[in-house]
């Protein structure tokens, strides 16, 4: 798997690839109160449900995997639908 920074580095890769931007490079204080409170409740199916609404997928389902970062990927999603 690696270090936290090789993991880091992947994921903010993988998020330049898909959105021109990482979680480093908005202000979270944008996101309202309701959005951070429905962050922190975050659980799987919550996260592939909202993914599936706005037109990705977090996994694999035929095999049953999941990206790891669930949140990090539910995050990002998050910040393009509310146009941070």
């Amino acid at each position: 798997m690696g270090t936290d920074e090789d993991i880091d580095r992947e994921f903010n890769a993988v998020c330049q690839i898909i959105w021109g931007f990482t979680l480093d490079d908005f202000d979270d204080d944008r996101l309202v109160k309701a959005d951070h409170d429905w962050l922190d409740e975050l659980t799987a199916r919550r996260a592939c449900r909202f993914a599936a609404e706005n037109g990705y997928e977090l996994g694999d389902y035929a095999n049953g995997e999941m990206v790891s970062d669930r949140w990090g990927y539910t995050w990002m999603i998050l910040a393009e639908k509310r146009r941070l």
